[in-house]
């Protein structure tokens, strides 16, 4: 019998409140063959995830309503399996770490580089 889960094409959200940051990453992961969808609030984010959890997601941390530390503890209780990747236009090593601590696989400073985004998808393939 074959294993669908590992065949299934991959869901990435990318959450963040900047539509070119979200387009940007929206087409460059589509090209690596991922099923790609967006959200720019965190209205948005509890939309879409009425409707699909996502395999991965890409988190800004800096958002107008909810900031993405306090999601990633929501995403963490809603399904501890996805993948979270944040993102941010700040550099913090306090904000990194704590986003580890919570349950992010990785932390990407802005600007983003798509090399990077690469390796982390590969790091996440490797370890799911």
């Amino acid at each position: 019998m074959e294993n669908s889960s590992s065949n299934k094409q991959k869901t990435v959200l990318i959450i963040d409140d900047e539509p070119v940051i979200c387009e940007m990453l929206s087409r460059y992961i589509g090209s690596l063959g991922y099923i790609t969808h967006s959200a720019n609030n965190c209205s948005e984010l509890l939309l879409f995830l009425d409707k699909e959890i996502p395999d991965i997601i890409f988190l800004d941390i800096i958002l107008p309503e909810i900031d993405g530390i306090k999601i990633l503890k929501l995403l963490r209780r809603v399904d501890p399996d996805i993948q979270i990747v944040m993102i941010s236009g700040i550099s913090s090593d306090e904000i990194a770490i704590s986003a580890l601590k919570l349950g992010a696989f990785d932390y990407i400073s802005k600007p983003l580089d798509l090399n990077r985004i690469s390796e982390v998808l590969r790091g996440i393939e490797f370890t799911s």
